[in-house]
């Protein structure tokens, strides 16, 4: 028993390390690309992709990914 407790807390530290990793690397990567955490930061790739699709939709990719580089927070 005592083995399988030991199992399954590195696994759930495995999952939470993984999991805020993950969210700072595509912070990062959607930053680099021009979405900001409060909006899409001027002359950038996410700037020109929103200029050429005009009104984005709900629920769109680009959409999307802005709602979650908001969400990530700074």
């Amino acid at each position: 028993m005592s083995n399988l407790l030991s199992r399954v807390m590195k696994a759930v530290i495995a999952l939470i390390i993984s999991t805020a990793v993950g969210a700072a690397v595509v912070g990062r990567l959607l930053t680099a690309i021009g979405f900001g955490a409060v909006g899409i930061v001027a002359n950038s790739l996410a700037a020109r992709w929103q200029s050429r699709q005009g009104n984005v939709a709900r629920g769109s990719t680009f959409a999307s990914l802005q709602a979650t580089r908001a969400g990530i927070g700074r």
